[in-house]
């Protein structure tokens, strides 16, 4: 019997009014128990915060690429996603069209072994246009905004997970998407992602670019933090992406009571985990290639474990 199983598809979006939103479709197995986990977080203009989870039983996809998760579902096919959930406090329908081309940024989607098990990561939408309602007793949000979509799957337990800090993060500046992420494991090895990518729709950099390598992927880049995350900063082979902090949209443990309703269980994966605490920020971005410059907005990320010695 496997210890432990976990599939997490994430969502988010940004209009351009403000808001910000990401949630998540996550299944898991634990010493033979299965459970699923539905929750969204929206932040306004005005920073109200709509936020809600539960945790319920799930069927696995259909032929047609549904995920069931008792009322709430994901259906994901041909570059298109539909997000459906009915919250104690919201419902939330929004669609995902993908603009850009499936994102598989290591073999197989194994960033990270350990012995049998693996951590597996894939980004279905890098970027999509987001439409639909989010409604709640007084109101009904239309959104219209640009979105991203991952899959993060992994069979290595989280008491067994080496790691020791993730740094991730998306941004769509002027039809262009960039998407990152830098793994430091417990032993200080550092695994690095990233994808540049100019859509149909982009337009194109002042240096000499054609169609074939408007994508750039291979995976190695500079990353430089300053003042606790205000500002990140991107160098990659004559690029650079600079991200301003205008909001800190979560800050908490990974293991809070609304994802994980037992005090014994969140407890436990505190103390045998690593007790992970993750940042999540919503920030003005601005790429550039040095002649031009396209201005946009991120979401992004600082996850840190502390391990305790022995």
């Amino acid at each position: 019997m496997t210890a432990f199983y976990m599939k997490k598809w994430y969502f988010d979006f940004a209009t351009d009014r403000g808001d910000t939103f990401y949630a998540y479709f996550i299944t898991y197995r634990i010493f033979g128990k299965s459970l699923g986990l539905v929750s969204a977080h929206l932040t306004l203009p005005d920073g109200n915060l709509m936020q809600d989870s539960i945790t319920t039983e799930y069927s696995s996809p259909d032929s047609k690429g549904k995920l069931a998760l008792g009322p709430h579902f994901l259906m994901q096919q041909n570059g298109r996603a539909k997000i459906h959930m009915e919250l104690s406090h919201f419902t939330i329908d929004l669609h995902y069209l993908s603009q850009d081309k499936e994102w598989i940024p290591a073999k197989a989607a194994v960033l990270l072994k350990r012995k049998k098990s693996v951590l597996k990561w894939r980004v279905p939408q890098p970027r999509a246009r987001v439409e639909g309602t989010i409604k709640n007793t007084f109101q009904v949000l239309r959104i219209n905004g640009f979105g991203y979509q991952d899959i993060v799957e992994t069979n290595i337990p989280p008491w067994r997970l080496p790691l020791a800090e993730l740094i991730w993060g998306r941004a769509h500046c002027g039809g262009r998407t960039v998407v990152f992420n830098q793994i430091t494991t417990k032993k200080r090895n550092v695994i690095q992602n990233i994808l540049l990518s100019a859509g149909a729709d982009a337009d194109r950099p002042s240096q000499s670019e054609d169609a074939a390598s408007a994508s750039e992927d291979n995976q190695r880049y500079a990353l430089q933090t300053n003042n606790g995350d205000e500002e990140t900063r991107i160098a990659k082979s004559g690029w650079t992406l600079l991200l301003k902090r205008r909001s800190i949209i979560e800050e908490s443990p990974v293991t809070t009571s609304d994802r994980i309703r037992s005090s014994f269980l969140r407890n436990a994966l505190a103390r045998f985990a690593g007790d992970p605490r993750e940042k999540k920020m919503f920030s003005e971005a601005r790429l550039s290639d040095g002649e031009k410059i396209w201005d946009g907005s991120a979401i992004h990320e600082r996850v840190l474990w502390q391990w305790k010695t022995r």
